[in-house]
């Protein structure tokens, strides 16, 4: 069971909506995690027993914590213990994935890095160490964001769940926001990833440069709507639940550098990189050679949220170079740059990066490159991607037209004109949505 499927759309979400909304404020909590704990159950069943060892365990090495008091040196192995413990599960999970095609438990990366960054602030003292454990889990494995985050830190999911309140405005504003990341990821995502398989399929005489550049094209966007739509059904769910999660996107392809994509792209991760990495290694302090290290492992580190692939540490790394060269080679350039031209340059670089993540060696990705530029006896196009793409012109259109911020604008000055008029046309536009992708569902 996924967050776009039938059988969660149908059944699950409105028994929980119900459960949680017919509960008293003050047992929302404890409802929340039984429902996240059954839809561990129904989603991946053998994936619970790890997920619920090693809260457990990083809930004890709080609560040793707390006991030990002042003693640093007990408080210093409960954070290691966590620390260590977290990267030893990703790391063989990873290993595990790559070497024999094991599917990753789920929900591994999200619980244990929102449970790893907890007991850091509570052994830093930023945060008082936690007493309950069905909060501690809770925080941990709320099911919405199992999928692809958002990471939460924990002052900010904690705080909200001594009373949860229900509002009938966020409500009705987080079931939009679920309906919209559907959309995104059960719609736009899937059409766009048919068109990279489509591509990837093409026999070696009918490779080209536009069929190249519509392969990478094709992934970036599938990526960006397929995280985005997670995320977005992710934050609504939560709404809809009477806890907020953070924005984990905001329109990354329109950044207008490379650090401003990241600042876009995965906003969540990319945040809890800096805090927990860049910034206790004494980023900015120590000189550029040691900057632009720390910003190497920053970029290595992102790249492999997407998996423990050599090609996503490299992603992450050719961005990294290219902020080393914004941050110190060319600092005032894009003060001056107009806002097209910087956005037009982010833009190619971040589509370029996506030939690495595309490729499965370096090899390949090598292949990619050279053939994106017409070497190795490549034509400009022919007729086969000609065909593919007109078929597909309308996906593409919808998928330029909502990487963009340009709905938003629209909706923005519908709401100021016309507020009526715009709550009428976003009822029916989410009521049309929701039907189309529940028939989706019901063909597939």
């Amino acid at each position: 069971m996924t967050l776009t499927s039938i059988s969660f759309g149908l059944v699950f979400l409105p028994l929980a909506v119900l459960a949680v909304w017919g509960t008293p404020p003050s047992w929302r909590q404890r409802t929340l995690l039984v429902l996240s704990l059954a839809f561990f159950l129904l989603a991946e069943p053998w994936s619970l027993p790890m997920a619920i060892t090693s809260i457990l365990l990083d809930f004890g090495a709080v609560r040793l914590m707390a006991q030990k008091g002042s003693d640093r040196r007990w408080r210093r192995f409960c954070m290691w213990f966590s620390v260590i413990k977290n990267i030893i599960m990703l790391a063989v999970s990873g290993a595990l994935q790559q070497l024999y095609g094991a599917g990753m438990p789920f929900g591994l990366v999200v619980y244990t890095l929102t449970a790893m960054a907890a007991v850091v602030d509570m052994y830093k003292e930023e945060i008082p160490c936690e007493t309950d454990l069905g909060r501690f889990a809770l925080t941990c494995l709320f099911f919405p964001k199992m999928f692809a985050g958002p990471l939460v830190e924990y002052r900010q999911f904690s705080l909200q769940m001594g009373d949860i309140r229900l509002k009938g405005a966020k409500r009705m504003w987080g079931l939009g926001q679920y309906i919209h990341g559907m959309a995104k990821n059960a719609v736009i995502a899937v059409a766009l990833q048919k068109i990279y398989l489509s591509i990837c399929g093409f026999q070696t005489a009918d490779i080209t440069v536009l069929s190249t550049w519509s392969m990478v094209l094709a992934l970036a966007f599938t990526t960006y709507f397929s995280l985005s739509g997670f995320s977005d059904m992710a934050v609504g769910l939560g709404r809809v639940f009477g806890l907020e999660l953070p924005k984990n996107f905001y329109y990354p392809y329109q950044a207008r550098t490379v650090e401003d994509f990241f600042d876009r792209f995965n906003i969540t991760v990319s945040a809890f990189v800096r805090k927990y990495v860049y910034f206790n290694l004494d980023a900015d302090q120590n000189g550029v050679i040691a900057t632009c290290l720390n910003l190497l492992v920053v970029g290595l580190l992102t790249g492999l949220w997407f998996g423990l692939r050599i090609n996503y540490m490299l992603w992450g790394a050719y961005l990294a170079a290219f902020i080393m060269m914004e941050k110190f080679l060319f600092p005032k350039v894009f003060d001056f740059i107009p806002t097209l031209f910087s956005r037009i340059y982010a833009f190619c670089v971040v589509l370029s990066s996506f030939t690495i993540f595309a490729g499965d060696s370096l090899t390949q990705t090598g292949i990619f490159i050279r053939r994106m530029f017409g070497f190795g006896g490549v034509g400009l196009y022919n007729t086969k991607i000609l065909y593919l793409l007109s078929s597909n012109w309308l996906i593409l259109v919808i998928s330029c037209f909502f990487a963009t911020n340009m709905a938003d604008l629209i909706m923005t000055w519908l709401r100021k004109t016309a507020p009526r008029l715009s709550q009428m046309i976003m009822a029916v536009v989410d009521f049309g949505i929701l039907c189309y992708v529940a028939a989706l569902l019901l063909t597939a």
